[in-house]
């Protein structure tokens, strides 16, 4: 359903993405991680839209979404920004409802999906910033409906939460993939990724290292891509532990 191939973007001499081929299939959840400045969130970009590439093609169910009009695109997709820009007096009910045309009913089963129950009458600028985070994804969420043939592009959506809120939100994640949507999401907390994606996305230096699914993610691909030591622990719940080692020196480059 949402596909790059030989993906490049470059600001002048720069690239921010080099020749990456990645695609998602419908009911697939897919997490993008890597170093920052590793082309995550300029990759989610291309993929949803909001980019064009340097070279290279991006495709949303067979169509470039660089050819679609607001309404159309908006249709095909909902996309969570890293930092979503609004700074007018909304409610969040009212925030709810930039998604798109979103009934009363929608806009309360969205807010309650993300633990937020009640909120919709608040102003949005007197909620914390990990509050202002989960009303962008109910936005999101109501956008994107209960149909299973959307794509759902969230740019770290756990950023400045907790972590049962982060659980909350990587659930609804793969939801959205268990309903037949195609979902990717940017994230820097590995474990969620090793818990929660059908496959991992590893990017270095605007280039793709590897793309399989979390139980064959080895210490070797996360060395390589960032350029450290980790540690993958298992877990009671049969997942597994991430975790960086910092009194280690980085593995040589080029060893999986």
């Amino acid at each position: 359903m949402i596909a790059a191939r030989e993906v490049s973007v470059a600001i002048g001499d720069r690239r921010l993405l080099d020749q990456v081929s990645l695609t998602v299939e419908a009911g697939e959840l897919v997490v993008l991680a890597g170093p920052n400045g590793a082309g995550k969130s300029t990759l989610l970009a291309v993929l949803g839209g909001d980019r064009r590439p340097t070279s290279g093609v991006a495709s949303l169910a067979g169509t470039s979404p660089h050819d679609l009009g607001p309404a159309r695109l908006a249709a095909r997709r909902a996309f969570l920004p890293q930092r979503p820009r609004l700074t007018a007096a909304f409610t969040v009910a009212e925030v709810i409802a930039l998604g798109g045309a979103v009934d009363a009913a929608a806009r309360a089963r969205a807010l309650a999906a993300v633990g937020l129950d009640g909120l919709g009458e608040r102003l949005y600028p007197t909620l914390s910033g990990g509050e202002q985070r989960r009303v962008q994804l109910a936005r999101v969420l109501a956008q994107l409906g209960d149909g299973g043939d959307r794509a759902l592009f969230l740019d770290e959506p756990t950023a400045a939460l907790d972590p049962r809120q982060q659980h909350r939100v990587m659930a609804l994640a793969r939801r959205a993939a268990d309903l037949g949507h195609a979902v990717v999401v940017v994230l820097h907390e590995l474990t969620l990724a090793l818990a929660y994606a059908d496959r991992i996305a590893l990017l270095a230096h605007g280039r793709l290292i590897a793309c399989v699914p979390p139980r064959r993610v080895t210490e070797g691909h996360l060395a390589l891509t960032y350029d450290t030591e980790f540690e993958l622990v298992a877990l009671p719940s049969g997942a597994r532990a991430a975790i960086a080692r910092a009194d280690a020196p980085p593995r040589s480059r080029g060893h999986l």
